[in-house]
């Protein structure tokens, strides 16, 4: 599977994905009141800050979930998440989220 496949599976599957989108705007949008005037993102580079962050943690679950996953089959993402529905992954990643404190 492909990292953005994957990806797009994640947020698909994840019912804290919005949660990690809030938290992460919430922080940039923090960072940002604290940088000079002159020096302040706007709304689109923040949201791309906010993107990237969850492109990075996407793709960390992704390349430890890759060597383990499913190579051959039919359906590849199907095959993919129900190997990490078995693994209990995507309530491990909801748990993370739900606790995730951005400093």
């Amino acid at each position: 599977m492909k990292f953005k496949e994957f990806q797009l599976l994640l947020e698909e599957k994840l019912s804290s994905y919005e949660l990690f989108i809030t938290k992460a705007t919430e922080y940039q949008n923090e960072k940002n009141k604290n940088r000079p005037p002159k020096k302040r993102w706007d709304e689109a580079k923040v949201e791309r800050a906010v993107e990237g962050m969850w492109n990075q943690l996407a793709e960390n679950v992704y390349n430890k979930v890759k060597p383990d996953a499913p190579v051959y089959a039919a359906n590849i993402e199907e095959a993919w998440d129900k190997y990490m529905e078995e693994k209990e992954m995507y309530e491990s990643l909801n748990d993370t989220i739900d606790e995730l404190e951005f400093d």
